[in-house]
């Protein structure tokens, strides 16, 4: 048996269903490779994470861990909203799930989902910001009380009350094992970390990502690096200061000037020739003085103009360049994350098909764990086996003739020519059937 947990903090409180049947190790289906539509959106959200809930419930990171494969396989776990399970819209679905313990935002382990929404209103609402905080709906297999150590999710309730206080220690579901059922956007969550963390578009097709992840570089392609941009913002202040300078010294030498016209105006009223003179030779001096000032602040002006044009420009190919290597990152991701999903369905099929043609050969059973642990390669090999051995068992099977006496001469080519026949069907059936079941396999 098992428990089903929905951890929603909200108006229905903490969902809890004892005795779940739950479906371990049913096989619901294949998960091919699902369509993603070119306008749907793909949103990054941090689900779960280790430590406690306001639910009063504790993640440990082996149940997390443990659940990685059951969010995607055999099928792709659903995107709903508020744990409506049985009526409610499906938004999206869930096309990989991994764990990280890196620059995580509780600080601890959590599970990553990679989603993809292609319900219209879904994606409005988690792009303007009104979908973004999320809770989990999941199947625990080893739930145990903080307390005793009772497993709830086995044998039900213990005496203990979850939330309560016991010896001075609150009292918590511990949970170490779990899988996956859906995942829901919700108004409260128990996890005040779980919420949307990227959001961005899905990669056009696979060979535009291979194409650009093979040629693009990185920063490293840029023609100015922040380090060089920075370095331009360095020689802008500088000009900046220097041209302030030279405003100063401008002023200065104006003022001066008009000191000495004032000076000479009132020696050429009531002044000797000689004063006339030194106030006519400091004119001068000033005036050429001033000319150099103004030189020097124009071509400083020229040069801060063209500092000013320069990082304006290597910031704006920068932001773009940035935009772009965003872009090409999350082409990246979307491909790694289909790649995932795409291996995990083949082999999937080659388990089944395996399976499928161990029982047809009249072979022993084997355990679906020591399957799986096989690689793609040596199930497709063993594949190949399997079928060279049923086709080399499947003989015609021959029909001799008896002697009746009731059977005249001139029907008995008739009878011969059916069994023939009879022959040449059986052998095309068997042909046709291992071709069908196995023959998308023996060429790789």
């Amino acid at each position: 048996m098992s428990i089903m947990i929905r951890e929603y903090l909200g108006y229905e409180g903490f969902d809890v269903e004892y005795n779940y049947n739950d479906a371990k190790d049913l096989q619901e289906g294949l998960n091919d490779q699902e369509p993603i539509s070119p306008n749907s959106l793909m949103v990054d959200i941090e689900g779960i994470h280790v430590g406690p809930t306001r639910n009063f419930t504790r993640y440990m990171e082996s149940a997390l861990k443990s659940s990685e494969r059951s969010w995607a396989r055999p099928y792709e776990k659903p995107l709903i909203m508020h744990h409506n399970e049985k009526d409610g819209k499906i938004i999206g679905r869930i096309k990989g799930v991994h764990y990280t313990d890196i620059n995580t935002r509780s600080g601890t382990g959590a599970l990553v989902f990679t989603t993809n929404v292609p319900d219209k209103e879904g994606m409005e609402q988690v792009e303007d910001g009104r979908l973004q905080t999320v809770s989990i709906g999941i199947i625990g297999h080893d739930v145990r009380c903080s307390c005793c150590g009772h497993n709830i999710a086995e044998y039900g309730p213990c005496e203990h009350e979850r939330g309560q206080i016991y010896d001075g220690e609150i009292c918590y579901w511990d949970i170490y094992e779990m899988e996956g059922k859906e995942l829901s956007y919700v108004i409260v969550p128990s996890d005040i970390y779980a919420k949307n963390i990227r959001i961005y578009k899905p990669a056009r097709n696979k060979a535009h990502v291979a194409e650009n992840l093979n040629t693009y570089k990185g920063v490293s392609t840029l023609n100015l690096t922040e380090a060089q941009i920075k370095k331009l913002q360095d020689d802008l202040k500088v000009f900046q200061e220097s041209n302030q300078k030279l405003e100063d010294q401008l002023k200065e030498a104006q003022d001066e000037l008009k000191t000495t016209k004032d000076e000479l105006k009132a020696a050429k009223e009531c002044g000797t020739g000689e004063e006339i003179e030194k106030a006519e030779k400091e004119k001068s001096a000033l005036e050429q003085k001033l000319e150099e000032a103004e030189g020097k602040l124009k071509q400083a002006q020229d040069s801060l103009q063209t500092a000013q044009g320069e990082l304006k420009a290597a910031q704006e190919e920068l932001k773009t360049t940035k935009e772009d290597l965003d872009k090409e990152v999350s082409l990246r991701e979307s491909l790694e994350s289909q790649s995932i999903a795409q291996n995990s369905a083949t082999k999937q099929m080659l388990v089944e098909n395996y399976s499928l043609l161990r029982k047809l050969a009249g072979k022993p059973e084997v355990s679906a764990e020591s399957i799986q642990e096989r690689t793609q390669e040596s199930l497709t090999d063993a594949i190949k086996d399997l079928k060279e051995e049923i086709g080399g068992a499947a003989n015609p099977v021959t029909i001799t003739t008896t002697s009746n006496p009731t059977i005249t001469e001139s029907i008995e080519p008739t009878v011969k020519k059916e069994k023939k026949a009879s022959n040449i069907d059986l052998e095309e059936g068997l042909q046709s059937l291992f071709s069908s079941v196995a023959g998308n396999f023996t060429n790789k």
